[in-house]
């Protein structure tokens, strides 16, 4: 059963206007593949939401649907000047913004622990 993702896509759509031109059932489909990612059940209630959000939209810029914003300015124009910015190739990351957004949120609330196996208490 289809969750309903009114409020989340009209956040999203309104936070980051290159999700305007994407359609609702799209986004909807990407909400729903963000909700089996989420580990929802570790994420605190009034969070949860925030981190379909940005999971959504992280997989929506590496399926290449809209751009995964930031990023260096390249050129400035002001008149007749005109300024252009070398840009180093190994500064790039390969990870996009809106991924950087959900690992922050989430972060805090995953507990990267090792098992302890064999353990009889």
């Amino acid at each position: 059963m289809a969750r309903d993702n009114t409020a989340i896509r009209a956040k999203l759509v309104t936070q980051y206007p290159q999700f305007a031109a994407v359609a609702d059932a799209v986004i909807d489909a990407f909400l729903d593949d963000a909700r089996l990612t989420v580990p929802l059940c570790r994420i605190p209630a009034g969070r949860q939401d925030l981190a379909l959000m940005y999971k959504a939209a992280s997989l929506m810029a590496e399926g290449g649907l809209v751009s995964a914003g930031g990023g260096a300015v390249k050129r400035e124009k002001s008149g007749d000047v005109e300024v252009e910015y070398a840009v180093s190739t190994s500064a790039t990351s390969s990870v996009n913004a809106f991924e950087v957004l959900y690992q922050n949120l989430v972060r805090p609330f995953i507990r990267n622990s090792p098992m302890v196996l064999g353990w009889r208490g």
